[in-house]
């Protein structure tokens, strides 16, 4: 996650002046703990569908194995949503132990840095260089 921050961040001074870096900036302005979740929770969905997906997106799938496959993704999807184990592995893990840590990112010399802590990401505006370092 650190990457992508870093890289909206370098967007968003390099190519001042043009949209791109309006985008970036706004993408800066619009994450949010609650968001960032979601997005990894959406990422676990998905692996789930691109399971199922390979079974199904072949020439040769076996049209008996449907309703197993099909109880398969239904038992992993309960798992993940309904018993929140998602919350113990995959995505959603990776993000909430990345959320856990503080970060901070130089957003340039106007001393604009963004900090996250736990279930908050904010943009806090800073008036002293001393706290206009990047720190991963």
């Amino acid at each position: 996650m650190d990457g992508v921050v870093c890289t909206a961040v370098d967007i968003h001074y390099i190519r001042k002046g043009k949209q791109v870096s309006v985008e970036a900036g706004d993408f800066l302005h619009y994450i949010t703990s609650e968001r960032l979740l979601q997005l990894a929770m959406l990422a676990d969905s998905g692996d789930e569908v691109i399971i199922f997906l390979r079974f199904s997106d072949t020439e040769k799938m076996e049209i008996v194995r449907i309703p197993f496959e099909c109880s398969q993704f239904r038992t992993r999807i309960d798992w993940l949503f309904i018993k929140a184990k998602c919350l113990d592995c995959g995505y959603t893990r990776h993000m909430l132990n990345w959320l856990s840590e503080v970060h901070s990112f130089n957003l340039g010399l106007a001393g604009l840095f963004v900090k996250t802590t736990m279930f908050r990401v904010c943009i806090c505006w800073t008036i002293s260089c001393e706290m206009n370092i990047g720190l991963n």
